[in-house]
């Protein structure tokens, strides 16, 4: 749908010399940015790039602090809400992670709307979209929650993308794209192909042409899969994965020859490091796993 409406709006533009200019707002998705970099569309339209350089924190605060003086001013429950309620601290910490984020105008008015809701107190459903409460019955953000599963449900080989973001999630460490594919037995640019339906909420950290890292561009999406109650099919089981990883680690680093293979020893640090600091945190039969694979395979005399 979103491909044949800009095929259309390029067809008027060309063939009928359309007296009006068309204002397209969108996420950068897969589909999206390949439409506009086509050689058809370049010469037909301006892009913008609404990041950082637009000051967006100033009007994020300003939308923040309106929303906050409504519920304290006509909210059912006004009268219960403490009088220094929000603090400057949460504001502030709300307006960074929302700038931080690329799904900013999806989130702002799903936040509002949490806060805001006539059933609850404001400032305890605050306390619930932050993680301070547990919520009683309904889930805040269950709209974002739903459009991470569209997005998810979009991924052509969602065991693969899943085994990628939670290699990221477990070690969260400075791992490179090109470490995570040696470590994990990808063909050399995969991850770019099986996170290319992903490319609103994760990016990457270009330090340089052969240095490239994961970027989780909204800091909620990292929550998501970790809460089975929230994601479902897509839930990771971070016990179970991250065990296998560290097995995937001990395979590459069994299977290197350093004298006679051209292995960046970037990798090599990854896996030593992701092996050695994490295959103590798991014990039962992931550890019995770990146990015998360690005794299977043998580290390269280096």
């Amino acid at each position: 749908m979103q491909r044949n409406v800009l095929l259309l709006l390029s067809a008027s533009v060309r063939q009928f010399h359309t007296p009006f200019i068309f204002l397209l707002a969108s996420r950068s998705e897969h589909d999206i940015q390949v439409m506009f970099s086509s050689p058809n569309f370049v010469p037909l339209h301006t892009r913008l790039f609404l990041d950082d350089t637009y000051f967006p924190d100033h009007d994020i605060e300003l939308f923040l602090r309106d929303q906050f003086e409504e519920c304290r001013t006509i909210h059912p429950f006004s009268h219960m809400i403490p009088p220094d309620w929000p603090s400057d601290d949460i504001v502030k910490e709300i307006t960074r992670k929302l700038q931080e984020s690329h799904l900013g105008s999806s989130y702002m008015p799903l936040l509002s709307r949490n806060v805001k809701s006539s059933r609850h107190r404001p400032h305890h459903r605050l306390d619930v979209v932050l993680n301070l409460r547990p919520a009683s019955r309904d889930l805040p953000f269950s709209e974002l929650d739903a459009l991470y599963t569209h997005i998810f449900s979009s991924v052509d080989d969602i065991e693969r993308v899943l085994d990628v973001i939670s290699f990221q999630i477990t070690f969260q460490t400075w791992a490179t794209v090109d470490d995570i594919e040696r470590i994990l037995r990808l063909d050399t640019g995969e991850v770019a192909i099986l996170l290319c339906d992903l490319a609103f909420v994760i990016g990457y950290d270009d330090f340089s042409r052969n240095n490239r890292r994961l970027k989780v561009l909204h800091a909620s999406l990292t929550a998501y899969p970790l809460d089975s109650a929230r994601s479902k099919e897509y839930f990771i089981d971070t016990t179970k994965r991250g065990a296998d990883h560290v097995v995937d680690c001990l395979r590459f680093l069994s299977s290197i020859d350093l004298q006679y293979q051209d292995y960046s020893i970037e990798s090599v640090r990854t896996a030593m490091y992701c092996f050695t600091e994490d295959k103590k945190s798991f014990s039962g039969s992931r550890g019995v796993l770990i146990q015998r694979e360690e005794r299977i395979f043998s580290l390269p005399n280096t």
